[in-house]
């Protein structure tokens, strides 16, 4: 017994040994190592939305709610809508293709994530079918360059089966393949999905022939056909077997159900590779972790997903995690969570990685919403598309239009990007300090949903700035633009956005560029059915207005103004805060102008400060900044640009051998100009033909009538 014993000792250690040599990715103990044998922690991105598109990232259950809308209902609905094949493959083509580009990895990679998750619907690769062993080369060979282009750019592949056959779930992501229709409210008809993975149902059976157990047969079996093509690709850090499996008890399911199908398909896997991790998580969201332990598996990590829920230990639910590794020796990996506040995001990735924990982080891409990071712009057609989503009939020109401004859309290129999110995972000055979210010169307009990026109390403060539990109170009330506790909603003026739902005690930072010091006025532009609404503002840290009391409106949508006058600014970098005084008011944008609308010199450098803005800010009158030989006090005179030694006066003659010639030349209005005359360059000097002639912002003509000799002429230009 004791020799059995020691040679099953030594064969674990060998084994370990062995895999420390492996150019696999691999566990050891509570540790993912990478293929060099060192500890590897995944700082990744999940490519949501791509190759099995929800239908609110891609609002296209923002009028039609009552569907599911799960993957394969969105395909075939909108192959209806188009009325052809050839259109519908057209559409998915291009938003296949334009959605993740080689460009968009080597970005991620730059960014500082190490790894890309690739949640995929199992329709990629085996066919829809009650015949065994029908797999999908195309959808093999597609997957094949998803891993290829990864590793090009130095990211390591978690294979994601985002929706296992049957359906693991009722939700929408698991692309259930039987749903049903009932009445939750009196006339209020809903279609809901059954898993039936996991779950019995004789109209599915009556309809396909198929059972749970048909469907966990056929699980097992595109694992191992995946295992046996990924088997010595080092660039897979492991394969997550079931995203979110969720099952009720109520139904007879039971996690050794969930256990005993995990354990089939780890085998399975395990007949063709022993090299690479399976991943393995719970029910109800992939939240709880029973029934994974202790592991079947010497090469085996729990997996979790993190929504809505506390950033600390508060629920217990994240210890519960900790313990279950220090107990089973077995690591920890989140692959999926966000959907919530940047910071949020940023406590969440603190959380785990003072534990050690990897992370992956969902929906980087979205039409029209927060929570993200690059913005797919709407057109008016594609809102047709969402309007009439589930009408009939619908005008297809029409929906083929929408369709394809959302397939070229989707291209990063074409997105807007949103700075918070990336930074909340990435920049080190995230909980430090405000960095701006936009290039906010003054004299200019500052929108005001344009606030810092930072963290909460670094950037802005706000009430209420995280989502701590399902179906809470959001963080952003009006869900639009960013995803900061600020709330930010629609409007019909300035960016189209406004901040909203303020509170007292709240507050923003803006970072402002003054182009130049001097007196400037503040033009507010608010919103408010209320009285006695009150605002200030400070600049750096020092009380810039003192109270400013805001005008009651006819409406939230009817804009108003208020203006501070004379407010002393010096040039320069500056930080603007915005304290809310009082509640319920909105805000749309803050106009700064320099006080004095004419000629104004703050600084004495007999330069007009309104010039001086508009090419850079505070000139030095003696300098020269384009290097033509002329200051900038000159070219203010000569009313030329001071950044572009080609901006000259232009002149049709400067040199004549007749008399009485008509000299042209460029001019502005704002400035005089005068013609002078030398017979000879060398002895004399200039006299003055003619003088104080205005300008005419075009061709201005000069006349020498004088019938003078042959000689030279010069123009030049000053301020009246």
């Amino acid at each position: 017994m004791k020799k059995r014993l020691l040679a099953a000792v030594f064969i674990l250690v060998w084994t370990a040994a062995g895999r420390a040599q492996s150019p696999f990715f691999h566990t050891s103990g509570q540790q993912i190592l990478d293929g060099n044998g060192n500890p590897y922690v995944a700082r990744g991105l999940v490519l949501s939305g791509w190759l099995i598109p929800e239908a609110y990232g891609l609002k296209l259950n923002e009028v039609h709610s009552r569907n599911m809308n799960a993957y394969t209902d969105v395909r075939a609905n909108i192959r209806s809508m188009l009325g052809n094949d050839d259109d519908a493959k057209l559409f998915w083509d291009t938003y296949t293709s334009n959605y993740v580009t080689g460009a968009d990895l080597a970005e991620f990679k730059a960014r500082g994530f190490n790894a890309i998750r690739v949640p995929f619907n199992y329709r990629l690769l085996m066919s829809v079918t009650n015949v065994p062993d029908v797999y999908l080369e195309e959808g093999f060979q597609f997957l094949d360059g998803v891993i290829q282009a990864c590793k090009t750019n130095g990211l390591a592949v978690l294979l994601d089966m985002h929706a296992c056959p049957g359906g693991q779930s009722h939700d929408a992501y698991a692309d259930p393949e039987y749903t049903y229709w009932s009445e939750d409210q009196p006339g209020v008809w809903m279609e809901h999905g059954v898993a039936v993975l996991w779950e019995s149902n004789e109209t599915y059976y009556a309809n396909t022939g198929r059972t749970p157990e048909t469907n966990k047969q056929r699980t097992v079996d595109l694992w191992r056909k995946i295992a046996q093509r990924y088997s010595n690709e080092t660039a897979i850090l492991g394969y997550e077997l079931i995203n979110e499996p969720y099952f009720y008890t109520s139904a007879g399911v039971t996690t050794n159900d969930m256990r005993d199908l995990f354990i089939r398909i780890t085998s399975a896997v395990r007949e063709a590779d022993t090299n690479h991790i399976v991943f393995v998580e719970g029910n109800i969201f992939a939240e709880f972790i029973d029934g994974l332990t202790p592991p079947w598996d010497n090469n085996m990590a729990i997996a979790f997903h993190r929504y809505w829920r506390e950033t600390g230990y508060e629920d217990g639910v994240v210890q519960s995690y900790l313990d279950a590794r220090s107990t089973y020796n077995v690591p920890l990996l989140m692959t999926e969570s966000g959907e919530n506040s940047n910071p949020w995001v940023y406590e969440i990735r603190q959380l785990m990685e003072s534990n050690d924990i990897g992370c992956f982080w969902w929906g980087f891409k979205k039409v029209d919403a927060n929570s993200t990071v690059y913005h797919v712009r709407k057109t008016p057609d594609y809102q047709y598309v969402i309007d009439n989503w589930r009408d009939s009939p619908v005008d297809p020109a029409q929906a083929k239009q929408g369709l394809m401004d959302l397939a070229n859309n989707v291209a990063t290129t074409n997105c807007t990007y949103i700075p918070g999110y990336f930074e909340a995972l990435f920049d080190p000055l995230f909980n430090v300090s405000p960095q701006p979210f936009a290039d906010h010169p003054i004299p200019g307009l500052v929108h005001f949903s344009d606030y810092d990026v930072g963290n909460e109390a670094i950037a802005y403060h706000d009430t209420r700035y995280k989502n701590t539990t399902y179906g809470g109170e959001g963080w952003n009330l009006g869900w639009i633009y960013r995803s900061d506790g600020v709330d930010i909603s629609t409007c019909s003026t300035g960016n189209g956005y406004k901040v909203s739902h303020v509170e007292p005690g709240e507050w923003l930072k803006y970072t402002v560029r003054i182009l130049h010091g001097g007196r400037y006025d503040l033009d507010l532009c608010v919103a408010t059915t209320n009285t006695d609404r009150q605002v200030q503002l400070l600049l750096d840290g020092v009380d810039l207005t003192g109270t400013v009391s805001l005008p009651q409106t006819a409406g939230w949508d009817d804009w108003q103004h208020t203006t501070v006058t004379n407010l002393a600014f010096t040039a320069g970098t500056h930080v603007l805060d915005v304290l809310i005084l009082t509640n319920s008011f909105d805000l749309s944008s803050m106009q700064f102008d320099l006080s004095t609308r004419g000629f104004v010199d703050s600084d004495g450098d007999q330069i007009d400060d309104h010039w001086e803005i508009r090419y850079g800010g505070d000139l030095d009158a003696g300098a020269d900044s384009d290097h033509d030989g002329l200051s900038d006090l000159q070219e203010y005179y000569a009313d030329t640009i001071p950044t572009n030694a080609a901006s000259t006066l232009v002149a049709s003659i400067i040199v004549s051998n007749a008399s009485e010639q008509t000299i042209t030349s460029s001019s502005s209005t704002g400035r005089v100009y005068f013609l002078q005359y030398r017979a000879d360059l060398m002895t004399g000097s200039w006299s003055n033909l003619q003088v104080n002639v205005h300008g005419v912002e075009g061709v201005l003509s000069l006349a020498d009538t004088n019938a003078l000799t042959a000689g030279y002429y010069r123009i030049g230009a000053g301020r009246p």
